[in-house]
């Protein structure tokens, strides 16, 4: 594990040395402030996936886990996986916007940055990796009605979009 953060941490930091020194500073101390938040916090610059990422790297022996643990319900950790990330989906979308989470964790009141956030993606993809070849031949079975659906929500998103903002009135930020 320890190879794998050092092929990402280095990478990370030094790009995000590099981001933070194309902004303009008063002082080396004011740089390296912005770049220790930045490293920290990876709140700007789009870097969060990477901070995601090396939270795999910590979690990723527990889906291991998971999955050899439970031979046989392979299928139901996939369902109940994303059941909780459309409950999760649904409390972030209408619930967290109306919760002081001032006092929250960091990694809590900024769920983009939590790992939990995409776990049902993490999953997946172990599901899809332990069971290649079923996985391939689902696709392959079902690739038409996948395309029909992916249009179908492409078009729902936008709906919901407009939905959002002149049924709900939400602000453009909480609609998108």
């Amino acid at each position: 594990m320890e190879k794998r953060y050092l092929g990402v941490l280095i990478p990370y930091l030094s790009w995000t040395a590099i981001l933070t020194g194309a902004e303009n500073h008063s002082s080396l101390g004011d740089f390296l402030e912005n770049w220790a938040h930045l490293s920290v916090y990876a709140d700007n610059y789009y870097m969060y996936y990477i901070l995601v990422t090396m939270q795999l790297y910590l979690i990723f022996p527990l889906i291991v886990w998971l999955f050899k643990r439970f031979l046989s319900y392979h299928h139901m950790i996939v369902v109940i996986s994303a059941v909780v990330q459309l409950g999760m989906l649904v409390f972030i979308k209408y619930q967290l916007p109306n919760i002081d989470t001032s006092g929250w964790p960091y990694l809590l009141k900024n769920y983009g940055f939590n790992v939990f956030v995409y776990q049902f993606y993490f999953i997946m993809g172990g599901y899809a990796a332990i069971h290649y070849q079923e996985f391939v031949a689902f696709i392959r079975k079902w690739h038409i009605w996948f395309g029909i659906s992916s249009l179908v929500f492409a078009c729902g998103t936008v709906l919901l979009y407009f939905y959002n903002v002149h049924v709900l009135n939400l602000t453009l930020n909480k609609a998108e």
